[in-house]
């Protein structure tokens, strides 16, 4: 029994001839629309895309194994309508070659494929979570030990201000403002709110 759509979700499935945002909440369909675009794209009677040139990027590995997994059940679920054909059968195999990962392993991937005209080594790799949480901290107590050395009133108020006996502190706010504004697409605009509502203030 085929899923009825809304009137949002159908435009977000059909719309072509540029790029789309779509925002949704929590459990309201994202990935089922998503899952039914890419099917109408790669099943489409004119110009239908192949399976292999799509790029799905998403955040984390069990999401990208979770999407290749509906768009794959999917296409067998044509299938079994339309036993034996030839054009499904195909669209089903080049599934297996489709970049549908997360957004490092794709870059990640890039990397190595044009190594030679970056400069770079071809053994790059995505680094371990304790290998980056190991270079945070490295970065870190760099950046305090330069920031002491410059010894700016600004910084000095902010080091006593969150620490008396360490900088634990310190480095925990500066790397939660960090996390916050690596995910904002204007952080000079979000640091200049901050100003503007708290002055010389540490908030």
């Amino acid at each position: 029994m085929a899923r009825e759509w809304t009137a949002e979700q159908q435009k977000a499935i059909n719309l072509t001839g540029g790029g789309i945002l779509v925002s949704a909440a929590a459990g309201s369909g994202k990935t089922a629309v998503l899952v039914e675009r890419i099917i109408t794209r790669i099943t489409k009677a004119e110009a239908p895309v192949p399976a292999d040139k799509l790029l799905v990027a998403t955040f984390t590995n069990a999401a990208a194994a979770e999407m290749r997994s509906r768009v794959d059940l999917r296409l067998r679920e044509l299938l079994a309508e339309k036993p034996g054909d030839p054009f499904l059968e195909r669209q089903l195999l080049l599934l297996q070659k489709a970049k549908i990962c997360t957004i490092d392993a794709f870059f990640s991937s890039l990397v190595r494929e044009n190594f030679e005209r970056l400069g770079i080594s071809p053994s790059l790799r995505i680094g371990e979570d304790s290998e980056l949480s190991d270079l945070r901290a490295g970065a870190m107590d760099t950046a305090l030990e330069q920031c002491y050395a410059g010894g700016t009133p600004e910084f000095l108020a902010a080091a006593e201000y969150f620490g008396e006996r360490d900088d634990r502190a310190l480095s925990e706010e500066a790397l939660r403002l960090f996390d916050k504004t690596r995910s904002l697409p204007h952080p000079e605009r979000w640091f200049a709110a901050q100003d503007a509502a708290y002055g010389d203030h540490v908030p």
